[in-house]
C-alpha cells in the first residue's frame, strides 16, 4: 500500500542509510526481498543537490498554467493551511530556527509570480534573513475568548500571503498561557504546495527543530533536483 510520495521517502531514507535505491523500484519489486537484490550501496555524489541553487527565473509548470489560466479574482488567497495543538510549550528560538530551516532546504517555499506583459513569471528568491514566523500571546484573553481570536488571525494570516513580494508561507505560534496548550498555524500558497507534500514538510519542520533543541548540526533528507531542472523538463 501507499503512494508516491511514500515511495520517495521511501527511497530517501534508504539513501541515508548508504542504500541506492530508484522510486520505480519500489514498483518493480515490492518486497524486501526484491528491493534487496535491486538495491546498490550508494556514493556521497547522491547529494549533488544539497547546494544546487534554484534561483533565478524558472517556467511555469502546466498546473500553475492551469491556476493562472483560471484568472481568480484573488490569486494570493488560494492557500492551504494546518493548525496544530502543541501539548507542550515550544522553544520560540528553536522554533523560529527550525523555519529558516525549511525554506533553505524547500526552494519551492521560496518562489515568488509576477504578472507582466506576456503573462504570469516564475522566480526563486535567494535565501532571505527575514522569517515567516511570528508569536502571537492570547494569554491575556479570557479562555472563552482565545478560540474566536485564533479564527480571526487565522483568516488575517491566510490574507497575508503575497506572489509578488511574498512570503508564500506563515508560520504563527499563538501562546495560550500557563499550562495551556498551544497552537501552531502554518499557512502555504498552494502554487508551491499540494496536500501529500505536508507529510514531508511537517516531518522536516520536526527534524529540523529537534536537532536544533538538542544543539545537534541539522542534518535533513539530501536534496536532489531542483524545481528549476524539474519545471524545465516539464515544459
Amino acid at each position: 500500500g501507499g503512494d508516491s510520495i511514500m515511495s520517495l521517502q521511501i527511497v530517501a531514507r534508504a539513501a541515508e542509510a548508504g542504500i541506492d535505491l530508484r522510486p520505480q523500484s519500489i514498483f518493480q519489486a515490492p518486497t524486501i526481498a526484491g528491493l534487496a537484490a535491486l538495491a546498490e550501496t550508494a556514493e556521497p555524489a547522491r547529494k549533488r543537490g544539497e547546494e544546487a541553487s534554484d534561483a533565478g527565473v524558472i517556467p511555469l509548470t502546466p498546473i500553475q498554467h492551469w491556476f493562472f489560466e483560471q484568472n481568480f479574482p484573488n490569486p494570493n488567497h488560494w492557500n492551504q493551511s494546518l493548525m496544530f495543538i502543541t501539548p507542550q510549550p515550544l522553544d520560540l528560538l528553536h522554533l523560529r530556527s527550525a523555519v529558516s530551516a525549511l525554506l533553505r532546504h524547500h526552494d519551492a517555499l521560496r518562489l515568488r509570480f509576477q504578472k507582466g506583459p506576456s503573462g504570469w513569471q516564475q522566480t526563486c528568491e535567494e535565501i532571505a534573513e527575514d522569517t515567516p514566523f511570528e508569536v502571537v500571546d492570547l494569554s491575556g484573553l479570557p479562555e472563552a475568548q482565545q478560540t474566536g481570536a485564533i479564527e480571526r488571525y487565522v483568516v488575517e494570516y491566510q490574507r497575508s500571503l503575497n506572489l509578488a513580494s511574498g512570503p508564500l508561507i506563515r508560520v504563527v505560534y499563538f501562546e495560550l498561557g500557563v499550562n495551556r496548550a498551544g497552537r501552531l498555524l502554518i499557512v502555504i500558497h498552494h502554487l508551491v504546495t499540494d496536500s501529500l507534500s505536508w507529510r514531508i514538510l511537517i516531518e522536516d519542520l520536526d527534524s529540523a527543530y529537534r536537532h536544533d533543541e538538542s544543539g545537534q548540526q541539522l542534518h535533513l533528507a539530501a536534496k536532489t533536483t531542483t524545481f528549476q531542472a524539474w519545471a524545465r523538463r516539464l515544459a
